[in-house]
């Protein structure tokens, strides 16, 4: 199989273990109304219920912790559902290990988190706020970043939860407190120190601390220092997750 077939096989498997993908309306409801109902509960939090107080980066900051924890939750929830399925095994088998039947699945988590983090910042604009014209490329930049390196983080909860007794507790927890972890309602500064450490792990993080600085100081340096940095920190959780896999998948031969 060429690699365009391949990745197109793997990511039409993987969105129909997503529920984004299971209806129309499931998809308007995850893609759409659930990040603008995230991101107007984030909003009205930071903004003390005066949505009129916020600056239009506001919008753009809540929308990517909406992404951000999207991308994560499918990626947790694809990841369990590889493991009731059995979809890791036939897939290596179907393409012989080929690196594009993961870039296929990937590409439909990331769209997902972008897709979702877009959704979110376009809610002020739709209620009439302004879009800040000359720097919507780099918040664009920002939103697809969001999605894309977060799918890393999403695979390795995934993965822990597998090994939990209720695997689904893991990612409910996270989908409920990641956006405030990552600062969507505050600086993480004003979080505890162990939280902190946690928050700085997270791509999202630094995407949101990036714009958050950048509307406040106008530096572009420090925005895209912040973009590299979040790449890494992709990249960083997915040999994690590479390592952690492979941890899991020799335990499982192994006998007891």
């Amino acid at each position: 199989m060429t690699w365009s077939t391949v990745i197109s096989m793997s990511g039409r498997i993987a969105a129909a273990s997503l529920a984004e993908f299971s209806s129309v309306p499931a998809a308007l409801v995850r893609i759409v109304i659930a990040p603008w109902a995230m991101t107007a509960l984030y909003l009205l939090l930071a903004a003390g219920g005066n949505l009129q107080r916020l600056s239009p980066e506001s919008s753009w900051i809540a929308g990517v912790a909406v992404g951000s924890t999207a991308a994560v939750v499918s990626g947790a929830m694809l990841a369990l559902q590889d493991q009731m399925h059995g979809t890791v095994p036939y897939l290596i088998v179907a393409t012989r290990g080929s690196v594009a039947a993961w870039l296929g699945r990937a590409a439909v988590l990331a769209f997902v988190g972008t897709a979702s983090a877009l959704s979110g910042s376009l809610f002020l604009p739709a209620l009439g706020g302004q879009l800040n014209q000359p720097s919507t490329a780099w918040n664009l930049v920002a939103v697809v970043l969001a999605g894309v390196t977060s799918v890393s983080v999403g695979y390795v909860v995934g993965l822990v939860s597998q090994m939990m007794k209720d695997p689904l507790v893991l990612a409910n927890i996270v989908e409920l407190f990641l956006p405030a972890v990552m600062g969507a309602i505050a600086p993480i500064a004003l979080l505890p120190a162990p939280v902190q450490a946690i928050a700085l792990a997270l791509p999202g993080t630094t995407l949101i601390s990036g714009l958050r600085e950048w509307a406040r100081h106008g530096e572009l340096a420090q925005l895209i220092a912040a973009f590299g940095t979040a790449a890494i920190l992709g990249g960083v959780w997915l040999v994690c997750g590479v390592v952690l896999a492979t941890l899991v998948r020799k335990s499982r031969r192994t006998p007891a």
